[in-house]
């Protein structure tokens, strides 16, 4: 046989074991997690176990209005009373259940708890103290505790993402004490001022904590400037674990309107008199260093299999699902942090299909169920990273968006979406009797589902939404037309950066970060109004968007002229703003 078939056929013989191995894992990770599921159901207790079995119930797949999930939402509005936020009978876990809180009733339909997420928010600001963390109740101390500030941090994010306004003080105090008390490692203590170790759990917690608050403060989750390096220094990991409370939150990410944008960055709002809440006085350098050496010390912590497995280890590996989401990769730096975790919770998921670590089998069942799902991937979607012809999706043929998923025995699937793409950009085109917001969150979930081919080919009708008087309508045409794989959108995507209305200029800058492959973008800020001051007036902004604008088209105009088709090279000039 020659040579050249030889290495031919043994390529093939690899690529069919990859993809048996892909099909093996994705139906053990739906496997398990229908026995979890199952077994949860049979556990499912009261406060504040039962916010959080409810919240990891919904996530796989448990309809919002089902009897098991409502009797968790009653037990929430129950305990807001007269505007005001109680916990339940057991006070030490009371800013975990205040999070995960929040988490089920954003999950459930935000729009129909709007007091009681409000009295909620209002119940963590209050419990932020001087130095900028959370503490248990009452306690004469109250010097700060990593775990129960990480979900503090996790609730108020939720809160902020269904757009209450979070002061950015609360971000920063919140940060700068997590600095303070890193080691120079990149460990995180339970209690950083009892002489405790750095444990596996609480690196994590504290790593993800600036992540999130990085996003809030800088509008990106991740280190943008170097890449990450391994830290030389190592610490042994803690024997004891800390005393871990059993009710917890997760993170996600407010969104603008109803399209998701790729790397999003909330406007600063104004606060009474025009002042903007808060001015951080923590640079993104100083959270991505700290960020960076956080997630060094966890990937050579698993590679070397000191992660701790049988004391915390669900509510660990939940913690880096979090992370992996915010990072926005498959791997942290070497490990592969979604097939890692889902053999670690292979291994330890007993027979009757629940897990069962120092948190109990309720608590860690939800937590191994909130892994497997990609739970935080659900209401978070970062600046995708690009490999090879495109976007880099993991979790072993899950789908992206577990919110509506269904289980039927051991399958797990997405429910279809109610129009097919054709028919979507048609009710779009329409001028009246338009139901823009619905029509938006059919359109992304239609591309989410495994229909982004459907885009393909829609460019000729997208050119002329992305025209239309209505900005909403033309921001979401220029969401699609970044999402058509068709290069010839690009230059409607930089006319678009020249649009009115600022949300499409966004929207047109990040869809070309995707279009492009060019996830970082063009040496510019992805978002138009970054790096303005606090105090920026109208005209301030207006000056800085202008000089953003031009000089976005000109970098994106002449990446297009080098790799524009070949039938369109004819020396024609820069492509023209709107007028």
């Amino acid at each position: 046989m020659p040579a050249r078939c030889n290495v031919w056929c043994f390529a093939l013989f690899v690529a069919a074991l990859q993809a048996f191995a892909s099909a093996a894992d994705t139906a053990a990770i739906n496997q398990a997690i229908a026995r979890g599921r199952a077994v949860l159901k049979l556990q499912f207790i009261d406060a504040p176990i039962g916010v959080l079995a409810a919240y990891a119930l919904v996530k796989t797949g448990e309809p919002v209005d089902a009897p098991i999930v409502q009797a968790a939402v009653n037990r929430i509005v129950y305990q807001v009373q007269a505007g005001e936020y109680t916990s339940s009978n057991n006070p030490q876990h009371h800013i975990y259940e205040a999070a995960i809180s929040l988490l089920l009733l954003e999950a459930t339909g935000p729009e129909i708890h709007p007091f009681e997420i409000d009295a909620i928010t209002q119940y963590l600001l209050a419990r932020q103290n001087e130095a900028g963390v959370w503490y248990y109740p009452n306690h004469p101390t109250n010097i700060g505790d990593t775990s129960i500030s990480q979900y503090g941090i996790l609730g108020l994010w939720a809160s902020a993402r269904m757009g209450r306004d979070i002061p950015r003080d609360v971000w920063d105090r919140a940060g700068r004490w997590l600095l303070s008390t890193q080691r120079s490692d990149g460990g995180f203590v339970y209690h950083p001022h009892e002489g405790m170790s750095p444990t596996f759990s609480m690196t994590a917690a504290g790593t993800g904590s600036l992540m999130i608050i990085r996003l809030m403060l800088h509008g990106q989750s991740r280190p943008a400037e170097a890449p990450l390096e391994k830290v030389e220094e190592k610490r042994p990991e803690d024997a004891a674990a800390p005393p871990v409370a059993v009710s917890v939150a997760i993170p996600g990410r407010k969104r603008y309107g109803i399209l998701e944008p790729v790397a999003p960055v909330e406007e600063p709002k104004k606060a009474a008199g025009g002042a903007r809440s808060g001015v951080p006085r923590l640079s993104a350098s100083e959270l991505d260093s700290a960020i960076r050496k956080g997630i060094s010390l966890l990937d050579q912590t698993i590679v070397e299999g000191r992660y701790a497995p049988g004391t915390w280890t669900c509510y660990s590996m939940y913690s880096i699902e979090r992370i992996g989401a915010l990072h926005g990769s498959a791997k942290l730096v070497d490990v592969d942090w979604y097939d890692r975790g889902a053999e670690i919770l292979f291994a330890a998921q007993r027979g009757n299909g629940e897990w069962s670590d120092s948190n109990g089998p309720t608590s860690s069942t939800s937590f191994a169920l909130l892994f497997l799902t990609k739970a935080t991937g659900s209401v978070f979607k970062p600046l995708p990273r690009i490999l090879g012809g495109g976007l880099l999706v993991g979790g072993r043929g899950l789908p992206a968006d577990l919110n509506n998923a269904r289980l039927n025995g051991a399958d797990v699937g997405s429910k279809k979406p109610r129009s097919p793409i054709d028919e979507l950009l048609a009710n779009l085109e329409k001028t009246v009797d338009v139901e823009l917001p619905t029509l938006q969150t059919e359109l992304v979930e239609a591309v989410q589902l495994d229909q982004a081919p459907g885009m393909v080919g829609q460019v000729p009708r997208l050119r002329k939404l992305a025209v239309d008087p209505r900005p909403e309508v033309r921001r979401t045409a220029v969401w699609a037309l970044a999402r058509s794989q068709d290069i010839s959108a690009a230059p409607l995507l930089i006319r678009s950066l020249a649009d009115p209305d600022v949300a499409v200029v966004r929207e047109a800058s990040f869809g070309l970060c995707i279009l492009s492959r060019r996830p970082e973008g063009m040496g510019l800020a992805i978002e138009p109004l970054e790096g303005l001051p606090e105090d920026a007036t109208e005209e301030q902004q207006s000056d800085h968007l202008r000089t953003w604008r031009a000089a976005a088209m000109k970098k994106w105009n002449d990446w297009y002229l080098k790799v524009r088709p070949y039938d369109e090279r004819d020396d024609r000039q820069q492509i023209q703003t709107r007028k």
